[in-house]
């Protein structure tokens, strides 16, 4: 950060679930830019991330988040991981297809 910057403007990415075309992109990006705080946002149905510049004095990323999933998107938190029976599971059938 350069001496000078506002240190309450920040970039947060975002993964949206749901996104099936460049109209949902620019659905979700529309409606971004139109938050109040929001100062950019970059959104690619391919990847299915949105890159969100915000004042974080004026704007939260659950408030982000909510904005999101208001026009019928899933946001997708990366910190979530699987239950393990469902990885015991995987693994069970990965070992099976190797049998």
């Amino acid at each position: 950060m350069e001496t000078g910057e506002n240190p309450a403007i920040v970039t947060h990415t975002f993964r949206a679930g749901g996104m099936t075309c460049v109209n949902c992109q620019n659905r979700i990006e529309k409606k971004l830019k139109s938050t109040a705080g929001v100062t950019e946002a970059s959104v690619d149905f391919a990847a299915g991330t949105a890159d969100v510049t915000y004042n974080a004095a004026v704007i939260t990323p659950n408030e982000l988040k909510a904005a999101i999933e208001t026009l019928g998107y899933k946001i997708i938190d990366t910190t979530e991981r699987p239950p393990a029976i469902r990885i015991a599971g995987t693994l069970i059938i990965i070992v099976a297809l190797y049998a």
